[in-house]
């Protein structure tokens, strides 16, 4: 609808600075942060495409005041960053990583039948010190309730553990063909290609311990469904340690069983209940850092700067000395899995100690937990970008984008765990045997199951490599200036797209120009004829556009004709996203005029421009789903 044919009413201005400062509560709509000044007002500029709505008596407005939108509360200096359910913030700073030589040789002095494990210890070296960033890390490694709740949400695969039943009948059923007998059957090839649509089941006995038998994509998808993402190894080691050169998140004690599930447990097989021991957790609060179970990092396995080979002997006298030069096997393909885990002594089990593993390993003793940035919106907009842009035949060759000034609207849905008293007892009961026996079990404070994520989100592209509006607009006749990807979890109404990630161009009024010398050389030396771009065909080229590329497909998903184009001036990059409520003229009942309200959101942006200093700013309408702003956003 046209700016003439409309008033607007703005009762909800919630402005997103650069860099996001949100409310620490995930259940309720966060505050918002103090920070730079939001972006100018824009003129109005999107035509309302939408067809004509038939009114009913209830929608005809009058010119009372109307109804309010969710209003957002000051953010105060002191409020901490928005955290998702379930994890602890970390404040970041200077931190060791690795070890020492001196600290190696001193391990195998104490137990010389590591000799023959330096080459992995030995990859621990050169220590050296760096910044960690603050984030946010998992209280507990994800367990098998948390992943449950993931796996019962998507159809993704369940681990095979839970899958043994299924996999036990296929065992059968496989030797009972008289051509497999005296062959191997492999329980992980059974499940990996016939879990679909076989039962399977997470045993009481299991529900709170670390979920294992996942790989690095396995941990990667339930991180982008959650929201969040894996720490890296400087995280990780970080949150062990802290700014401490202490081997154990606790300091230096190496009582057996008293802070971490290790291999001096008698009988055990297999990771137990996260927190099961109350002393097993960092000064932070972070529980089971070192044991139980191996966990994911995104880091790959490489060797630390300055790497040099060593030589590390033991043995106090000429007879029983023995040395051994290191040689990891460095592999960038590998991930670092970090923290020890059940089936290593203690002494291995530190801050410290890397392992390189393979990116599809799935094994009883490797599980992860999730962590976040101090804003998880950057978070999301990187593993959208890795998903869904960077390979994307929408993405413009060379185009660029900035994680880190992304904005937008996100929230959580949790819940307390639902493990009760019963399970506790048939868990308790299921490990009598492991000595030292546990005799008492807490679900950890603060533990929460993550139900839900949902985020409305858009991301700048880094620079816009034009340094005025008529170079942009002359540029865009040939190939649409790409200015960022928006992605959300929901249909929106207009521009008329569902769920999913999109890139946004900008085309200016007037005809393609048709190809450059480059491309008529091209198509000459390869004897091919130049094809007009396939988006031409749906859009009216006698007005500007935004278009809509679908990342999935390339292809034009949607396009809105725009009265005002992107406007580059001196200024730094930024962004906000608005809503506010639009008087909308349409039929009455009665044939008449009348008018209904909508809720609008703005998208506000500032990007980067080519020289210092200068910025391009534009505006994106959004007309989301009745009900959609009145969320308990995270704004």
């Amino acid at each position: 609808m046209h700016p003439s044919l409309r008033a607007t009413i703005v009762i909800l201005s919630l402005s997103l600075p650069l860099l996001l400062l949100l409310g620490s509560e995930p259940s309720i709509p966060a505050p918002i942060s103090t920070g730079p000044a939001s972006l100018a007002a824009f003129e109005p500029h999107a035509l309302r495409v939408s067809p004509p709505v038939e009114a009913t008596s209830a929608m005809v407005a009058t010119l009372s005041e109307p109804k309010a939108v969710s209003k957002p509360v000051p953010f105060g200096k002191d409020e901490v960053a928005a955290m998702a359910p379930g994890m602890v913030a970390m404040k970041g700073g200077r931190t060791k990583i690795g070890s020492t030589t001196k600290e190696i040789q001193a391990l195998l002095d104490a137990d010389p039948s590591l000799l023959g494990r330096v080459s992995p210890l030995d990859a621990e070296t050169p220590q050296y010190t760096t910044t960690v960033a603050p984030f946010h890390l998992m209280l507990t490694e994800v367990t098998n309730e948390q992943y449950r709740e993931f796996v019962k949400a998507t159809g993704h695969q369940p681990p095979q553990i839970w899958g043994e039943a299924s996999i036990e009948e296929g065992r059968q059923a496989y030797f009972a063909e008289e051509s497999n007998r005296g062959t191997k059957f492999s329980a992980k090839d059974f499940w990996d290609d016939n879990w679909e649509g076989k039962p399977w089941e997470v045993q009481d006995k299991d529900l709170m311990t670390p979920v294992v038998y996942i790989d690095f994509s396995d941990a990667l998808a339930y991180c982008e469904w959650a929201g969040l993402r894996l720490p890296t190894e400087e995280e990780f080691q970080h949150a062990c340690r802290l700014k401490t050169g202490n081997p154990y998140p606790w300091g230096t004690d190496v009582t057996p069983t008293k802070y971490a599930i290790t291999q001096e447990f008698r009988g055990i097989k297999g990771p137990m209940a996260v927190g099961l021991l109350a002393e097993a957790k960092s000064p932070s609060g972070v529980f089971d850092l070192v044991g139980n179970a191996w966990e994911w990092t995104s880091s790959p396995y490489v060797e630390y700067k300055g790497w040099k080979q060593h030589k590390y002997t033991t043995g106090a006298t000429k007879r029983t000395r023995k040395e051994q030069k290191s040689d990891p096997v460095w592999n960038g393909d590998r991930r670092v899995s970090a923290g020890g885990s059940f089936q290593l002594p203690l002494s291995a089990n530190r801050c410290t100690i890397r392992r390189g593993t393979e990116r599809t390993q799935k094994t009883s003793g490797v599980g992860f937990r999730a962590a976040s940035s101090d804003n998880p919106v950057s978070d999301k907009s990187a593993s959208l970008y890795s998903s869904k842009v960077r390979l994307s035949d929408a993405r413009g060759d060379g185009v660029t984008f900035d994680n880190d000034l992304a904005f937008g609207w996100i929230r959580w849905e949790s819940r307390e765990s639902e493990f009760n008293d019963e399970q506790t007892k048939v868990m308790l009961k299921s490990i009598r045997r492991i000595q030292p026996v546990q005799k008492q079990y807490a679900v950890p404070q603060g533990y929460r199951v993550i139900t839900d994520y949902r985020y409305f989100i858009f991301t700048p592209v880094e620079v816009i490599e034009k340094s005025s509006d008529k170079e942009l607009e002359r540029s865009s006749l040939h190939t649409p200036v790409q200015l960022g990807y928006i992605s959300f979890g929901d249909d929106i109404v207009s521009p008329a797209l569902t769920a999913g990630t999109y890139l946004v161009a900008y085309r200016h009024k007037g005809d393609h120009p048709g190809p450059t010398s480059e491309e008529k050389k091209s198509h000459k030396e390869e004897g091919t004829q130049y094809e007009m771009p396939a988006y031409l065909s749906a859009i009216n080229t006698d007005s500007a556009n935004v278009l809509y590329f679908d990342t999935a497909t390339g292809e034009l998903a949607a396009h809105v004709p725009v009265t005002k184009g992107p406007s580059i001036a001196r200024g730094e990059a930024g962004g906000s996203m608005e809503a506010h409520l639009e008087k909308v003229r349409i039929k009455g009942p009665d044939g008449k005029p009348a008018f209904k309200d909508e809720t609008w959101m703005t998208i506000s942006m500032r990007l980067a421009g080519k020289a210092s200093r200068r910025a391009c700013s534009f505006e994106l309408e959004i007309l989301p789903v009745e009900g959609f702003v009145d969320q308990p956003w995270i704004r």
